[in-house]
């Protein structure tokens, strides 16, 4: 029967390869130049390309000469042509795929290895090669990179018995953490029509909240009740309008004054008040009965593994994070998460819950019920900048909503009103957020015999200047005019460049990326699926900026999501990991996960009366093993 899966599984491999569709190589490019790079994904849903190889900045790159002396650029006299074919996925199948590649061992030269635990475990496979070789020799500007870093070194190599630096893959750098591109996204329009204006607001100019960033008693129930209002002032504005003109996702303003006293939602009392709101919305429109609408959605296990909400309640997440005093714990068994629980219950119990959120389990990441939020039917989810500004309108089935529906962005809320002390006015710090070492990549045993001096030449042009702009906004006009592209993305999309060049008034320089009106994928007019290149985000103290021209509901929202620093959160280190720890790591959380998503749904829904036996279930899958492992690496 083993014999029988093999075969399948590498039929299945093999058919799977044969059916993307990839370059053969040019005959005038010898073997040893030809390399084939197996991509998580492409760009643009097959809209701009169906192959990568067809992607413009790839056909500039593959039209140029490499001069492997002096690890630059080149020209026909002193430098030679690389040959590149990409394989790609079918939507949906990325992880399938990897594993199937691995299992075979039917796998390319190039493997963006995004989806593994770790290049070192793939390395110790006998996956990956050991690259340090090359880095040291013909990767100057990534070393360089690195030396003006070192905290990122840890994250990129690793240091062996003798003291040396080893490396096992080659991970895209940015300039800065990049900006994050998910949040709490939520129906402003609803709050506008359904939110009455509370008679009290924190006052952040008196003397008290100036101090202590809040006002003695929260939430404003509490303040009632002791009738004491330091810190608070009475609400000047007493109905809530909203006007946008020609541009919604622009041009979109309102009167909104959360309880908070902020003009967004900022802690959980604000998103209290909108979710009753939101409910109100719902039931106007009919839907009480409908599973699709609901004014907030937490994931089908109960909580997210990134942190995400839970931070709110005292920091920490549900899995492995690292805690004020650098020490990694497992958080699914601490009071702030039992704090977090009674909130999701006193939720449910509200009506602000989905009734059903633990069948959705298709997607935990950025998009639960994608149908249900697309036809106006959530108040509030996790989903990324795609969705914002008047997106929805499109599609939502109440009329009302499709003149005016409004997506906009919000923070992770500052918990002013559950459990202790120690779970309240903390900051969230455990969540998914950029860092500046992101995506890697890994170069496989099928590299042996390979023009490996070629192939590093052109990567060490992606880490220079010049190659940095080209990954970061695409091809300037000097490149584009350069030579004759098929497909031509740029001339179907009526640009002539990915980017221009301006000053700013204060003399830095600015990047101005050129996003044509019509554009589905930023990534179809740049570099995006290279895992080998230095990112530019904007460096003020570096003397520039970038300019990416996105509307102003997505800029806002970005700078919300980034309020806070997901200093909690131990992604990083487990690309770190030996075979072994990653198998330790991988089978723990697994039991955990399994655990946590039959437990923690019947909490949500019935009460915490099952805490007890809960965390002693926990205790019993030996988490602390893997927490020795993290603080083997983070000390």
């Amino acid at each position: 029967m083993k014999k029988i899966i093999v075969i399948l599984l590498c039929s299945i491999t093999i058919t799977g390869l044969s059916g993307c569709q990839r370059n053969k190589p040019d005959s005038s490019v010898p073997n040893e130049s030809h390399f084939t790079w197996w991509v998580v994904q492409t760009d643009g849903m097959g809209e701009y390309y169906t192959r990568y190889e067809d992607n413009p900045c790839v056909q500039w790159l593959v039209n140029q000469y490499w001069n492997t002396d002096s690890l630059t650029l080149g020209s026909e006299e002193n430098g030679r042509k690389i040959d590149l074919s990409f394989t790609a996925p079918i939507l949906g199948s990325e992880r399938n795929n990897f594993s199937i590649m691995l299992a075979t061992q039917e796998y390319p030269e190039i493997l963006d290895i995004t989806l593994s635990v770790s290049a070192r475990s793939l390395y110790e496979e006998g996956v990956l090669m050991d690259i340090t070789e090359y880095v040291e020799k013909y990767l100057p500007n990534y070393i360089k990179l690195l030396e003006q870093n070192p905290e990122l070194r840890k994250f990129v190599s690793e240091i062996d018995e003798n003291g040396k630096y080893r490396y096992y893959a080659i991970h895209s750098l940015t300039d800065n953490p990049a900006p994050p591109w998910s949040g709490y996204v939520y129906r402003r329009d609803w709050v506008v029509k359904y939110a009455a204006p509370t008679e009290y607001i924190w006052d952040w100019e008196s003397d008290y909240v100036a101090e202590n960033d809040r006002p003695r008693i929260t939430p404003l129930s509490a303040a009632r009740q002791e009738n004491d209002f330091t810190g608070w002032k009475r609400n000047e504005i007493t109905v809530f309008t909203a006007s946008e003109r020609t541009d919604p996702k622009n041009d979109y303003s309102d009167n909104v004054i959360f309880p908070s006293g902020k003009t967004y939602p900022y802690t959980l009392s604000d998103w209290e008040w909108m979710l009753e709101a939101f409910k109100t919305a719902i039931n106007e429109r009919g839907w009480s009965r409908d599973n699709n609408a609901y004014a907030y959605t937490t994931y089908f296990h109960g909580y997210m593994p990134n942190g995400e909400l839970v931070s709110s309640f005292g920091g920490g997440n549900g899995v492995f994070h690292i805690n004020k005093n650098k020490n990694v714990v497992y958080g699914a068994n601490t009071e702030n998460f039992k704090t977090y629980m009674e909130a999701m219950h006193i939720w449910y119990r509200n009506g602000w819950v989905d009734r059903v959120f633990e069948t959705r389990s298709s997607d935990i990441f950025y998009e639960v019920n994608p149908n249900g939020f697309f036809q106006g039917k959530v108040g509030m989810q996790f989903g990324g900048y795609w969705v914002l500004g008047d997106v929805i309108r499109a599609t939502c089935t109440n009329e009302s909503d499709k003149r005016d529906a409004m997506v906009l962005g919000a923070p992770l809320p500052i918990n002013d009103m559950y459990g202790a002390d120690s779970q309240r006015f903390v900051s969230p710090d455990s969540f998914y957020s950029n860092s500046s070492t992101t995506m890697a990549t890994g170069f496989t045993t099928k590299c042996e015999g390979k023009d490996m001096e070629l192939l590093f030449t052109m990567i060490n042009w992606l880490y220079s200047d010049e190659g940095a702009r080209l990954s970061s906004f695409g091809l300037d006009e000097e490149q584009y005019a350069s030579m004759e592209f098929n497909p031509d993305v740029y001339g179907n999309l009526s640009i002539s460049c990915g980017y221009t060049v301006e000053r700013t008034p204060a003399g830095l320089t600015e990047f101005v990326i050129n996003l044509p009106e019509n554009l589905q994928s930023t990534g179809a007019i740049r570099l995006e699926r290279l895992y080998t290149t230095f990112i530019l985000y904007g460096n003020r103290d570096e003397g520039y900026l970038v300019n990416t021209g996105e509307a102003a509901a997505i800029q806002n929202a970005r700078d919300l999501w980034s309020m806070y620093k997901a200093t909690a959160f131990t992604m990083e280190y487990e690309r770190l990991f030996s075979s072994e720890e990653a198998v330790v790591f991988t089978r723990t959380r697994n039991h955990l996960n399994d655990l946590l998503s039959q437990s923690l749904p019947r909490m949500i829904k019935n009460g915490m009366d099952g805490w007890g036996n809960f965390v002693i279930s926990v205790d019993r899958l030996n988490h602390q093993r893997v927490s020795d492992i993290f603080q083997g690496y983070i000390d």
